[in-house]
């Protein structure tokens, strides 16, 4: 707000330069016309927010019969010939998998 007193020019200069790790003065052009998409056409978001999304892959993953392990932190991720086969766990615990995320 401190730059720009013209509501039109700070929504041109928003977050949207942060999706680079960029500032506004040094960002590309084409990241720049993102803001002109939000002024002519709105802004577009997930229905139920980024929880929504996160909730919703949960139970889809949890119907197809994945285990998700959550809040349990995580020592080490196990490779065997050059493939991710398991976790261990800060309990020591190990944990082997089909796929690791």
């Amino acid at each position: 707000k401190g730059f720009f007193s013209d509501e039109r020019l700070r929504a041109l200069f928003t977050f949207q330069t942060l999706y680079v790790g960029l500032t506004p003065y040094n960002s590309p052009g084409a990241l720049c016309l993102l803001a002109g998409t939000d002024l002519t056409d709105g802004v577009w978001y997930p229905m139920g927010g980024w929880r929504g999304v996160k909730d919703s892959l949960q139970s889809l993953a949890q119907d197809h019969g994945v285990e998700l392990v959550t809040k349990t932190g995580v020592d080490k991720v196990i490779v065997e010939n050059g493939r991710a086969t398991g976790i261990q766990l800060e309990s020591g615990e190990v944990r082997e998998a089909d796929l690791v995320v």
